[in-house]
């Protein structure tokens, strides 16, 4: 359990280990980190060697950066209910959000634990990765592209086939992380 944050809930201790790889084996300084793809056999063969709970028989040490930044997010995309799952009217409240404020309400009284936790965790993730921008080209607003689809049903975008309408709401939610990691970021200044 990762005891210095403010997380209610236990970190799985899948996440802290491919965190812990991640910035072992440089995936922090990795260009364009989680967000390129790594070999599809390789990772889908790790993964399976995680659901079967067989974290510490994994050599990381044959695994590359771009492949456990991808595992995290697939564990965010896999969980049985997504971490905006909870967010009643997620849609309009995302397109009405102004400033990190009005994100921070919605994460501190409309995520429900452990989400909020998992959540908390994840934007420390970015942090930790944005402050290695001049070698990974990874700044909040593209971390926030690459992290959003992983935190929703991304079937239920689709807006009786409005692909603006999809557009628009994709782009929304992107822009609720993004201030979600710069909320985070000044809410751990004080």
């Amino acid at each position: 359990m990762i005891l210095d944050k403010d997380y209610e809930s236990p970190i799985p201790n899948v996440l802290i280990k491919l965190k812990e790889e991640l910035f072992e084996h440089e995936g922090h300084l990795i260009e364009g980190i989680f967000r390129k793809s790594p070999k599809q056999d390789e990772c889908q063969e790790i993964e399976e060697k995680l659901n079967n709970g067989d974290l510490f028989d994994i050599d990381f040490s044959q695994l590359d950066g771009e492949l456990i930044a991808n595992l995290i997010k697939i564990w965010f995309r896999k969980l049985p209910k997504s971490i905006f799952d909870s967010i009643d009217n997620m849609y309009y409240k995302f397109e009405k959000v102004q400033n990190m404020k009005n994100v921070g309400e919605i994460i501190e009284n409309e995520i429900n634990e452990p989400m909020v936790s998992y959540y908390k965790w994840l934007l420390d993730l970015c942090i930790e990765i944005t402050k290695w921008e001049n070698e990974n080209k990874m700044n909040i607003k593209s971390m926030s592209v690459v992290i959003a689809p992983n935190l929703y049903d991304t079937s239920t975008i689709e807006h009786n086939n409005d692909p603006i309408k999809a557009m628009k709401l994709s782009s929304n939610i992107v822009r609720f992380v993004e201030l979600s990691i710069l909320w985070r970021y000044h809410d751990q200044k004080k």
